[in-house]
């Protein structure tokens, strides 16, 4: 049940009915579909690069409290380590892109945050003061319970010596 086909390309269809073909051709067109697909793939990454990730970094520390130690320098030492927490996390890692640091501090088994540093990595590079980004917690002094210290008692004063009149 051959069919004739005429024309310039009855043959090759004639060889392609009878199957002298298909074993060359299979070989060939998947060549063909994965040449065609890399090289779009390669096309589209050559002219769209795909985009950076850039994320945020979260960062606990925690500070005890030294013994007859301040609040005041607790606070201190807490701006000290978030400032140097702070450049640390954009100096590890070139893709965050904002630093959300909170500093705890600890006094005879309780844990309090003290302060909250958060970021983004342009303004840290414009002015990287601990101070004007960080959130204060006041209420973590009476929680920590740090208090004032009572003021030392002033040591009495000699009576000053009148010399006497003569």
């Amino acid at each position: 049940m051959k069919r004739l086909l005429l024309g310039p390309c009855s043959a090759i269809l004639n060889q392609l009915e009878s199957g002298l073909w298909r074993t060359a051709i299979a070989p060939i067109s998947l060549l063909t579909i994965l040449g065609l697909a890399s090289s779009v793939w390669l096309g589209q990454a050559a002219i769209a690069p795909q985009a950076v990730q850039a994320y945020t970094s979260r960062v606990s520390l925690f500070l005890t409290r030294q013994l007859g130690e301040s609040y005041e320098t607790l606070i201190r030492r807490a701006e000290i380590t978030a400032r140097a927490g702070a450049q640390r996390s954009f100096d590890a890692d070139l893709l965050v892109t904002e630093v959300i640091l909170t500093v705890v501090g600890e006094n005879q088994g309780i844990s309090v945050p003290i302060l909250t540093l958060q970021v983004p990595r342009e303004q840290w590079r414009n002015r990287p003061e601990p101070q004007y980004w960080s959130t204060y917690y006041p209420d973590a002094r009476a929680l920590l319970g740090v208090l004032t210290p009572p003021p030392e008692p002033s040591t009495p004063q000699p009576p000053a010596q009148v010399a006497p009149n003569l």
